[in-house]
């Protein structure tokens, strides 16, 4: 998963990164099929 995402274990996203996206999922109402919330 870390590669399809383009994540390392080297620069992992803070805090405020991490809720931003997760506002701009929920705005765009694709938080429930990516999240499952």
């Amino acid at each position: 998963k870390r590669q399809f995402s383009g994540l390392s274990l080297e620069r992992i996203p803070d805090e405020t990164t991490i809720l931003n996206f997760r506002r701009l999922l929920e705005k765009h109402e694709l938080a429930t099929g990516i999240l499952g919330v």
